[in-house]
């Protein structure tokens, strides 16, 4: 799923006015585009029922005959919904790319496809994925940040040029900053939007249409040199995260990285580390921590797999972090392949599997049980 390095070259004109919110304008035209019974885990009380998707597959309708196909990604809206990317990418299996959407689940229970990626101008997967004030979907998608305007089948680019790894990082007005691979989104509290510049190794912020870096910059980790480092700015060093949260006093939490490790990045660029090492990791979220999300409560909630391969277990859990670091897990499962076959491609099992996006609203966590092709859900404290 890190894989999005394709490169687009886009010249963009941007009128810069000078604002003191968080604002974004477009700085490209406009890309004109084709256009309540419940199955339960072992223990519903403790891990959580089915909030919507049956069968892999890409179907609308109401949310427990609607069909995913690999969801990734969360995010919620400005009324509650809940906005899915199908990544169309079922880990043992492969891509479907017709099915690469993004949905959306009412709080009526009802699941929408509001933008089809894989219609003409819009090639390749998605690296991260926010939802503004007003509805409108920004997404990572080729070296830049794009916004698909609320009910409308459109894109333009907030920013970055599209150029990819032949350039190097740049900060400034957002039609000439540089991003290589970014993943993971969120608004601040301000409105600003937080970009995980994965490619990059840095945290960048898009505000009045500049692109700023928090914090790191180190393009390429090598992870025989040891753990990434914390510190200041420049100084501190990323092992490529790709997912983020943030909290309400705007410190932005990371995950997914090469290594089973969460950050923690304040407002002015303090990197520490708040989960240390378990283990290093091959691939496509396979070992490490996945979507980490922030909930009223002040706790964060944070998913990880532990897939060894065949003929060893696979483990999958989520996970209650405290802000002092203190992790605790609310629910796991386990499977093992004894006979070395593909195990998760029959249909029958309906535990955790390769749990990734996480979202809180009120009293109720959701998360992408991105191999299950379903959202499921369950109350926290």
């Amino acid at each position: 799923m890190k894989t999005n390095k394709l490169s687009n070259q886009l010249l963009v004109i941007v009128i810069l006015v000078i604002i003191t919110s968080c604002e974004r304008a477009e700085v490209a035209p406009d890309l004109k585009l084709k256009g309540n019974v419940v199955e339960t885990l072992a223990d519903e009380e403790e891990t959580g029922i089915v909030h919507a998707g049956s069968v892999r597959g890409s179907l609308d309708g109401s949310a427990l005959q609607a069909q995913f196909d690999s969801p990734v990604f969360l995010a919620v809206g400005p009324d509650n919904s809940i906005y899915v990317y199908d990544a169309g990418r079922h880990f043992e299996i492969g891509f479907n790319d017709q099915n690469r959407k993004i949905r959306k689940i009412s709080t009526s229970g009802i699941v929408t496809t509001v933008f089809d990626l894989t219609v003409a101008g819009f090639a390749g997967g998605i690296g991260g994925m926010a939802i503004e004030k007003d509805g409108s979907i920004y997404v990572s998608h080729q070296n830049q940040i794009k916004k698909i305007k609320k009910n409308e089948n459109n894109v333009s680019i907030v920013a970055g040029t599209g150029e990819g790894a032949e350039v190097a990082m740049k900060d400034g007005p957002s039609s000439k900053a540089t991003f290589l691979n970014p993943g993971g989104l969120a608004f601040n509290n301000e409105g600003c939007l937080i970009i995980m510049d994965s490619g990059n190794n840095a945290v960048r912020k898009l505000s009045n249409n500049k692109v700023t870096t928090i914090a790191g910059g180190n393009r390429f980790y090598d992870p025989d040199a040891g753990l990434p480092q914390d510190g200041s700015g420049a100084a501190a060093t990323f092992d490529n995260p790709h997912f983020l949260a943030i909290d309400n006093q705007d410190n932005i939490y990371l995950t997914g990285g090469s290594n089973s490790i969460i950050r923690k990045v304040t407002p002015t660029g303090v990197v520490t580390t708040l989960v240390p090492a378990s283990r290093v990791y091959d691939s496509d979220f396979y070992f490490t921590f996945t979507g980490i999300a922030f909930a009223n409560n002040g706790k964060l909630y944070v998913n990880k797999n532990d897939a060894n391969g065949k003929g060893a277990p696979f483990s999958f859990s989520i996970n209650e972090l405290t802000l002092s670091g203190v992790l605790t897990p609310l629910a796991n499962n386990q499977y093992f392949d004894a006979v070395e076959e593909e195990i998760f491609t029959d249909g029958n099992h309906h535990g955790l599997l390769f749990p990734t996006g996480v979202v809180t609203i009120g009293d109720t966590l959701y998360f992408a049980n991105t191999d299950e092709h379903r959202i499921r859900k369950f109350k926290i404290d």
